[in-house]
């Protein structure tokens, strides 16, 4: 191993950027590792992502169509289906369009308590 030699390289290698952590600079060449906690934020940064994009999905695909198809008075599960085979997008815009069906009656209206 040599020793870093300023005048032969006027720009040493301080810090090392990767993907998801970041390289320590060590002795010699060759020797870099990840630092551990900076690897360990990323990949945590990453989990949480991952888990809020599905949960999005989830709610997108299931929890909205069947939630408007309810209050339309019509059935969930088929709605959860057309869902599921076009997209929640293309659910949702036909709920909005079709609107409620002719036998659904809407609901009465809140009664508010007299003061």
């Amino acid at each position: 191993m040599t020793a870093h030699n300023p005048a032969l390289h006027p720009w040493p290698p301080l810090l090392y950027v990767r993907r998801v952590g970041r390289l320590q600079n060590t002795q010699g060449p060759g020797e870099n590792r990840l630092d551990p906690l900076t690897d360990t934020f990323g990949y945590i940064f990453a989990a949480v992502i991952v888990v809020g994009v599905v949960a999005l999905s989830v709610w997108l695909t299931f929890v909205v169509p069947a939630q408007m198809a309810e209050d339309r008075g019509r059935s969930a599960l088929a709605w959860i289906l057309v869902s599921l085979l076009l997209s929640p997008l293309v659910a949702i815009l036909l709920l909005w369009m079709i609107g409620p069906s002719e036998d659904h009656q809407s609901a009465p209206d809140r009664e508010w308590p007299s003061v």
